[in-house]
């Protein structure tokens, strides 16, 4: 009854929820709108010292249900109120992120913001609370843009500026430790953004933010937008000579959850789609795990690096992301970083790239490696027209990365009659860094999929043994790659295209 006076009669509305409490002490329900008046008015926290053992019992009761995914979203919306009120801030984010991701109605979170909201007054005390009240709107937001934009949330001040897509993230937490895995560091970022055009956020402490800045602008500054969040007082940096960068800092006292929800403010109004983001990560710890949990709950891809021992082993074992589709372990590999990341663009024609990708699938079916390693039954033998989508996909993926391939080794594409075209071989050097490539390629098309790294191929639980460096790869698998790029001009040859190599006339 207590829900039907929530909106009209504060006062039966309490009275109420405390008979529901007083009967059911252990549900997690009654309990979370028996806080929501017995708090408030006491304008403090001491109710919750006192109903302590009642409120860990109903969070535990929470727990199981979520462990069992039973009554989702409420489980985590219930267990992010509790462990607020405890003052545990950081965990309570992440229930909260939790929520959000299994919230797929805008009257659920409508509801939650609602009940937070009288919490106000209290936020002085409440370690957190704008913070998760912010993922909430947001949140809210990416699920009904056009009722609640992010623009006119008065808690929310988004920067003027627009970011434009396609986007990358780049977060860190003091990943430059020595001299020897700078310079390895320097090379691995060099090498990995080589194709990206696009924007890049970058957040983290700002040594280290300004440390990427500088080799990304270095290298790349005709092709990336940078967008700098660090912490207070920290120096401003900017570079700008025409079409290079801009940089821009929100200032907050400490490495807070508030930098995360204020880049993903911008995100959003700037009309970016958050499935669209891919946040890389190159740290773990409390803090960066909060952040991929935001990112994760708002429908980002994250992928964190195994660059070094330290990263990624907080997050994999945190129960409640450990499984996401979105989450991603990426092995210590340039090639699988850089196709991870993408281009930002495209070159290859519709047409033509359905006809390579139809192609790439023949030449699966009827290569006698295939034949001899795989399944006759597996989907992936299936002829085109009734192939499912996902290994379409797949074969139009390596079919739209030829073109990247190819222009790492020095060749260009120009379309020529059938008749006329000469088809080229590859030398031994060229196969090996194409072999590389493709191996990276299909490693991160792998794990933007879902798939894991597992000690046995299981296409129920999406794990596969060779989602690994290529250095680590068995010598088998790496001729399959090889003999996949010895066709390459072969294939773009069917299509009526022939590789070419551009040669300079001194005069």
């Amino acid at each position: 009854m207590g829900s039907t006076y929530k909106n009209s009669d504060e006062l039966l509305a309490a009275k109420y929820y405390k008979k529901a409490f007083l009967v059911s002490p252990d549900d997690p329900y009654a309990v979370s709108c028996h806080l929501d008046y017995a708090v408030p008015e006491s304008s403090d926290l001491s109710v919750i010292d006192l109903l302590r053992p009642v409120i860990m019992q109903a969070y535990q009761k929470s727990r199981e249900l979520a462990d069992a995914s039973l009554e989702l979203p409420w489980s985590y919306y219930n267990m992010g109120k509790f462990s607020m009120l405890f003052k545990e801030e950081f965990l309570s984010l992440n229930y909260y992120a939790k929520a959000l991701s299994t919230t797929h109605s805008v009257w659920q979170v409508t509801r939650v913001i609602f009940s937070l909201r009288r919490y106000g007054p209290l936020k002085s005390i409440i370690p957190g609370y704008e913070s998760i009240l912010k993922l909430l709107l947001i949140g809210r937001s990416i699920i009904d843009s056009v009722n609640y934009p992010v623009s006119e949330i008065p808690e929310i001040s988004p920067l003027n500026p627009v970011i434009k897509g396609p986007v990358i993230i780049i977060t860190c937490n003091n990943i430059f430790k020595s001299q020897i895995e700078t310079k390895e560091l320097e090379s691995f970022i060099i090498t990995s953004f080589s194709d990206y055009r696009g924007s890049v956020i970058l957040h983290g402490p700002i040594n280290d933010i300004s440390e990427i800045a500088k080799i990304l602008l270095k290298n790349y500054k005709e092709n990336l937008v940078l967008y700098k969040y660090s912490s207070l007082n920290s120096s401003n940096f900017s570079i700008s000579d025409g079409s290079i960068s801009l940089s821009l800092i929100k200032e907050t006292k400490s490495f807070e959850p508030e930098i995360v929800i204020s880049y993903w403010a911008d995100l959003i109004a700037s009309g970016i789609n958050p499935g669209e983001v891919k946040l890389i990560g190159f740290s773990g710890g409390e803090e960066i795990e909060i952040e991929y949990c935001i990112s994760l709950a708002f429908g980002a891809k994250v992928g964190i690096i195994a660059f070094t021992s330290r990263g990624f082993a907080p997050l994999f074992r945190n129960k409640d992301w450990s499984q996401d589709e979105n989450l991603s372990f990426i092995p210590n590999d340039t090639e699988t970083l850089r196709a991870y990341i993408g281009s930002g663009i495209s070159e290859v024609p519709f047409e033509e790239r359905e006809e390579i990708a139809k192609t790439i699938h023949q030449n699966y079916q009827t290569d006698e490696w295939t034949r001899l390693t795989r399944h006759s039954t597996e989907s992936s033998f299936l002829d085109w027209d009734i192939l499912p989508e996902s290994l379409k996909s797949s074969n139009r993926a390596q079919a739209q990365h030829i073109w990247e391939k190819i222009s790492h080794i020095g060749y260009k594409v120009r379309q020529t009659p059938k008749e006329r075209i000469k088809i080229i071989e590859f030398t031994n050097d060229e196969v090996e860094i194409l072999a590389k490539m493709e191996h990276g390629r299909w490693n991160a098309e792998r794990l933007l999929n879902g798939w894991r790294y597992g000690e046995k191929k299981d296409i129920v639980k999406k794990e596969n043994p060779n989602i690994i460096p290529w250095k680590d790869l068995p010598d088998t698998m790496r001729e399959y790659d090889r003999n996949a790029v010895r066709r390459i001009p072969e294939i773009l040859a069917s299509v009526g295209f022939e590789l070419y190599e551009e040669i300079e006339i001194q005069i």
